[in-house]
């Protein structure tokens, strides 16, 4: 185990990128604070990894960390992000989630309207509605799946009424 210490600060990123999935692989929970600090690691490969590892982990101490990083440079560590948070089921996550749903990413977009309804959080419905006119169609898609199982008939209902043409078909 000492070497897969070592090997989160070896300056290669393939030797980072694969400590820290072997050390999700096994399950080590005290590497959590080691892998957390990955977070913030300057190549986004190794920043998304640790994203994806700490959710893999599920120890959640690593919410604050998890939070923080939907605001990193690279969309696919703030797309891990989410999809960690919100397998963590973490109510906490929920506002900087909300801030997530604006995210120039449409990977981001749609995986931020996937974790709040895997949240069930109602109260972001009104900010989800906005994304039925987003741009990129798998997002709008996903925010039809998510009003499913968020509020169902009303949901629908809310969808005929206020969407336009293209959110109709």
């Amino acid at each position: 185990l000492p070497e897969l210490f070592r090997a989160l600060r070896d300056g290669d990123r393939i030797v980072r990128c694969t400590a820290i999935s072997a050390l999700a692989d096994i399950g080590l929970q005290k590497a959590v604070p080691q892998v957390i600090r990955m977070l913030s690691d300057p190549d986004g490969n190794v920043s998304a990894w640790a994203a994806l590892a700490l959710g893999r982990l599920g120890d959640k101490a690593a919410v604050p960390g998890l939070a923080e990083a939907l605001r990193n440079e690279n969309p696919n560590t703030r797309y891990w992000a989410a999809m960690s948070l919100a397998d963590f089921g973490e109510e906490a996550a929920v506002p900087a989630l909300m801030d997530m749903l604006r995210d120039e990413s449409s990977g981001v977009r749609w995986n931020v309207v996937e974790a709040l309804g895997k949240l069930g959080h109602k109260a972001a419905l009104p900010e989800i509605l906005k994304l039925l006119r987003d741009p990129e169609p798998s997002v709008q898609s996903t925010v039809v799946e998510t009003l499913q199982k968020l509020d169902g008939q009303e949901a629908l209902k809310t969808l005929l009424r206020d969407g336009d043409d293209s959110t109709r078909a």
